[in-house]
């Protein structure tokens, strides 16, 4: 299936996998994760500890002190995922992908050229894919491939370096399990969020039409400079719309009540900027450190020590 979670994988490996797991699926989800980091905490002996979290792990460390506030010093989440559960059909990523192409393009042309490119070649999940999967290896969108002269040209016919470009990033995530635990990343994805069609317990039937229904609600600005099509046929609900019913992981509530640390990449879509303010919203005592220029995973990644100086100045202070 793949380490991308914006790359449509094949319905047939989704099934099989859910399939070969069986009811086991059901013990992988986040709440699942939390529970083996309280019984550490009590082996290790300690009354509280700091969380530092990374993707993913920015999500556990926020369940963490949602369910065990009085056990939590300090929590950093760096490139932050929401801990609301709910997807919003790639609106906020698709505002994040405008906002970082007009930013490395100095103006819209970058967004005019991928809306026209996607609008004449069909290609809006995996260009959607591509250009996540660049926010992590290459923020900058031109040193590897140059993003910006690959739209342009594309949009007046010459396809060559797009289709290198979209092979490329696919080639890079496609990963055997040992890399990512496709089925345990997919239990958790699942039963975790919840889906135009509900959560998910929901039967398969019916689930692709309420997801056609809601992205038909939206309007096509919510989509821009992608379209409906990227919204219906991107990996991250293609994963999840066949995955067979699975008692769903509760939803999170509530604030968090420690203090926290946000650190984000400016040009970070595989956890946008915008998912970081969301989750600040939802952090009394939280503060957001934007480093400018960096993508994806700030403390391992970033070519500035912006974020990780901000990391040490906050879990020492």
């Amino acid at each position: 299936m793949g380490t991308s979670d914006l790359f449509p994988p094949p319905p047939a490996a989704v099934r099989a996998c859910a399939a070969k797991l069986g009811p086991r699926r059901r013990y992988f989800g986040t709440d699942d994760v939390v529970a083996d980091l309280e019984a550490l905490r009590r082996a290790l002996g300690v009354e509280r500890w700091a969380i530092d979290g990374i993707s993913y792990g920015t999500y556990v460390g926020e369940r963490y002190a949602l369910a065990h506030p009085q056990h939590v010093s300090k929590l950093v989440l760096d490139s932050v995922v929401p801990h609301v559960g709910l997807t919003d059909l790639g609106v906020d990523e698709f505002r994040g992908a405008r906002r970082v192409l007009n930013d490395v393009c100095g103006g819209d042309a970058c967004t005019a050229d991928l809306a026209a490119v996607i609008e004449r070649y069909k290609v809006g999940a995996a260009l959607f894919d591509a250009l996540t999967f660049d926010s992590i290896v290459d923020p900058t969108y031109r040193t590897t491939f140059d993003v910006p002269g690959l739209l342009r040209d594309a949009r007046r016919g010459r396809t060559d370096a797009l289709v290198q470009f979209l092979q490329t990033a696919r080639a890079w995530q496609a990963a055997p399990a040992e890399t990512l635990d496709q089925g345990l990343h997919a239990s958790a994805l699942c039963a975790d969020w919840r889906y135009p069609w509900g959560d998910s317990a929901a039967p398969l039937d019916g689930r692709e039409a309420k997801l056609a229904r809601a992205v038909a609600r939206l309007p096509a600005t919510a989509f821009y400079p992608f379209d409906r099509a990227t919204a219906l046929r991107n990996g991250f609900v293609r994963q999840c719309l066949p995955w067979a019913p699975t008692p769903p992981t509760p939803l999170p509530q509530g604030r968090l009540r420690v203090p926290a640390l946000l650190v984000n990449g400016d040009r970070d879509l595989s956890t946008p900027l915008e998912w970081a303010r969301r989750e600040l919203a939802l952090a009394p005592q939280g503060r957001l450190v934007v480093v400018a220029g960096a993508g994806h995973s700030v403390q391992s990644r970033a070519r500035s020590d912006a974020g990780r100086r901000a990391v040490a100045a906050f879990l020492l202070g």
